[in-house]
């Protein structure tokens, strides 16, 4: 199969974007335990290709998993599309992708089969807001995770203009909208893209089940505001029952630490 330029661009960006991901879960990790190396990791949700667990795994940590009821299992009979991606994850990675001894598999996020205390550090990217049982994936989570391990769990709000996951809403920064395409169609009522499952749980939700669950770090939220521009009073007035922040704010980062009796 050929791959459009269109797509190269695409898939070079998501390579950029998941290296930059890593990066900054890997400075958290180096934070508080000094290093990466011998440290046992999870990716919760982490996607059809993997890439945290597979760069983890990559710079030397001693067990790299990832969990996904999408993800590929193993690399094998990767498409053309797949093949690309890896290869531009590796360049902007420059070092050889690691794929031996990665542990990834087809596991509900909310019944692991894992024994309890069995990780140091819990990654989450862009998943939770598609998770059913969010209260079963954190007791999950809090069960694998050891004393005093770090969690770093990101959160695409549902409450964001972006929030319903449609394809126009995706370009980080968001400087139009499709014609057709309502703003925060999803909290209006308003038919629209459904494509992926997604719990409509509200930041606060959030914050609540992790301080009740672990002791929260830090709890950080972009310094851009997502979709300002197209927050006319007539739609504030609309939406009335959600903050400012709520509607403007696209995502949030937990640092969590299981240290909770």
């Amino acid at each position: 199969m050929q791959i459009s330029q269109e797509r190269k661009t695409q898939l070079k960006k998501r390579a950029e974007i998941d290296y930059e991901v890593f990066n900054n879960v890997r400075r958290c990790m180096v934070k508080h335990f000094g290093r990466i190396e011998g440290k046992r990791l999870i990716d919760i949700g982490c996607g059809r290709t993997f890439p945290q667990p597979l760069l983890f795994n990559t710079f030397g940590s001693s067990m790299a998993a990832g969990i996904d009821i999408t993800t590929f299992v193993d690399n094998k009979n990767l498409s053309d599309e797949d093949k690309y991606y890896y290869q531009e994850l590796g360049k902007v990675t420059g070092k050889p992708l690691k794929f031996t001894g990665l542990s990834i598999e087809n596991i509900n996020a909310a019944a692991m089969p894992f024994p309890d205390n069995s990780f140091d550090f819990v990654i989450s990217n862009a998943a939770f807001e598609h998770f059913e049982n969010v209260e079963a994936v954190v007791a999950e989570i809090r069960r694998v995770m050891k004393k005093g391990a770090i969690g770093h769990i990101g959160i695409h709000l549902y409450t964001s203009l972006s929030g319903s996951h449609h394809p126009a809403f995706q370009k980080e920064p968001l400087t139009e909208i499709p014609q057709g395409v309502a703003p925060w169609y999803h909290l209006r009522g308003m038919e629209g893209y459904r494509d992926t499952p997604l719990n409509k749980w509200r930041e606060f939700q959030y914050k609540e089940l992790f301080g009740d669950n672990f002791e929260i770090l830090q709890w950080i939220v972009p310094e851009f505001e997502e979709g300002k521009q197209f927050l006319t009073g007539e739609i504030r007035k609309e939406l009335r029952d959600y903050t400012r922040d709520e509607l403007l704010r696209r995502w949030c980062v937990a640092i969590i630490r299981n240290g909770k009796g």
